[in-house]
């Protein structure tokens, strides 16, 4: 009996911990897929535009956004966009930029960013696809435990193509 118990344990610890992966969820209108911990509940615009999103009441949200590009923002440099992406996510969130990078989604570009908020942490990936904006993000407050890590929910993140 000793010796299955400890054939157990030693079994168990050699069976790296595996972390939760989500549950896939894909939005025909807004074009993406991805996985997310929690029940996503999705909000859409006239335009095209919305948000899904998938909420813990402890404090913990994984998010996708997409907004069409206006016109007079497409006339800015790339550069100059996902600047001003991360501008109006570090108003919305009353945070402060804690670092952040260039990233790429395919062939378009990005940019990662780490906002430290009172109470708490945000991670946000912004990508411009042709003449869409798509933010990605976690927000959580202190102390709370993530069930995803923010990589990995930034990496099941696909664009699909429209029915």
């Amino acid at each position: 009996m000793k010796l299955a118990a400890v054939t157990f344990v030693i079994a168990a610890l050699a069976v790296p911990a595996r972390a939760d992966k989500g549950k896939p969820y894909t939005s025909v209108t807004l074009g993406f897929t991805a996985s997310f911990p929690y029940e996503v509940q999705e909000q859409t615009a006239p335009d095209g535009s919305g948000t899904a999103a998938g909420i813990d009441p402890s404090g913990i949200m994984y998010m996708v956004g997409m907004l069409p590009v206006p016109d007079e923002a497409a006339k800015k440099p790339i550069k100059d966009q996902l600047d001003d992406g991360l501008a109006g996510m570090v108003e919305k969130v009353h945070g402060k930029v804690a670092s952040q990078k260039d990233i790429k989604l395919g062939g378009s570009p990005g940019r990662e960013a780490e906002i430290d908020l009172e109470g708490g942490h945000a991670t946000f990936r912004v990508y411009i696809v042709e003449r869409k904006g798509y933010l990605i993000g976690v927000v959580h407050k202190d102390g709370t435990t993530l069930p995803m890590k923010p990589a990995d929910f930034f990496s099941s993140f696909k664009l699909t193509k429209k029915k």
